[in-house]
């Protein structure tokens, strides 16, 4: 919607998206999030404070690091399932995006 401001997870292609997007060019917004805020709560809140009103997940993307990317433990997997969960419900894109609102 106008005036929002979406940032990308493990999607590095930002070339077409709206000027009002942060892509994920070097694929670690996440575990710059993680490692910088922590839990579910304090990531979101930093988000929502640097003016973000939406995510985008490449799900593939995501998947491909989960099964590969050593950086990320299996607790840094369940803080994400643990925000995800507090969010409304994604709106889908094939099977590979989801946008979820920070709105809550």
């Amino acid at each position: 919607p106008e005036g929002s401001r979406t940032l990308f997870l493990w999607e590095a292609r930002g070339l077409y998206a709206p000027i009002n997007s942060t892509s994920d060019g070097l694929i670690d917004n996440w575990y710059l999030s993680r490692t910088r805020f922590g839990n579910d709560e304090h990531i979101l809140n930093s988000w929502k404070n640097q003016g973000y009103t939406h995510m985008l997940v490449y799900l593939d993307g995501a998947e491909y690091e989960r099964d590969r990317r050593t950086a990320l433990s299996p607790q840094d997997w369940m803080v994400l399932e643990n925000l995800l969960d507090k969010l409304p419900s994604p709106m889908e894109f094939g099977e590979s995006y989801a946008i979820y609102s920070l709105e809550q």
